[in-house]
């Protein structure tokens, strides 16, 4: 069983931008992990070359520089109703000046 540590941004069921650390057997069960504690993964990244260090181990110097990003696609973002209001009227103002 391999440990990986990932730092993720994510949002919570209030709006509000959150930033934390969490050891997964992987990136799939990271992002479950999160979305049970009510957060949308907004980015999720593997740290320190994605292993935890064994007990009395130190990680390999430049382990981070070749870790994953993994970004949430756009179509799973919510918009808000307000939002989109908003970006029609603008939308429909810029069509209708030609």
């Amino acid at each position: 069983m391999t440990v990986e540590v990932f730092s993720y941004k994510a949002r919570g069921t209030d709006g509000q931008t959150s930033t934390g650390v969490l050891k997964a057997e992987s990136e799939s069960d990271a992002v479950k992990e999160l979305h049970q504690g009510g957060l949308t993964v907004i980015s999720l990244d593997r740290d320190a070359g994605g292993k935890a260090a064994a007990p009395g181990g130190s990680s390999a110097p430049f382990s981070g520089l070749f870790s994953r990003s993994r970004e949430v696609p756009a179509h799973k973002a919510r918009v808000k109703d307000a939002e989109m209001v908003v970006f029609t009227r603008q939308l429909a103002t810029m069509v209708g000046s030609g």
